[in-house]
């Protein structure tokens, strides 16, 4: 299932290992990645939140793999999570007449 986990963070004061754990962080996506499980990852253009396209089994899942992010794990940041499914909605251009037809009510 994909997952969009959209990252917002907590009012955690900043420390002086701030860097290292924004390293460390960079190393896990990287690795997640390289696994398949992030499919995709940007920063949004205001705030700078991190958007994580994820493919896990289903929600609890994905909030697992994300409670292994050294942001998360050191109380920095948390995601909100979406689980996304295929658009369906181009069925509504191909109905043929006869779909459309049994949906209409039986004539009594």
């Amino acid at each position: 299932m994909r997952i969009l986990a959209i990252e917002h963070d907590l009012n955690v004061p900043v420390y002086a290992n701030l860097k290292e754990i924004n390293r460390d962080e960079a190393r896990v996506v990287w690795k997640l990645q390289q696994d398949d499980v992030i499919r995709d990852i940007w920063f949004t253009v205001a705030g700078r939140r991190a958007v994580l396209l994820l493919e896990c089994a289903d929600e609890a899942a994905a909030r697992k793999l994300l409670e292994t992010l050294p942001r998360v794990r050191h109380g920095y940041s948390d995601f909100k999570l979406l689980e996304l499914r295929s658009y369906d909605g181009f069925e509504r251009l191909f109905a043929t007449s006869a779909a459309a037809k049994a949906e209409e009510a039986p004539e009594y």
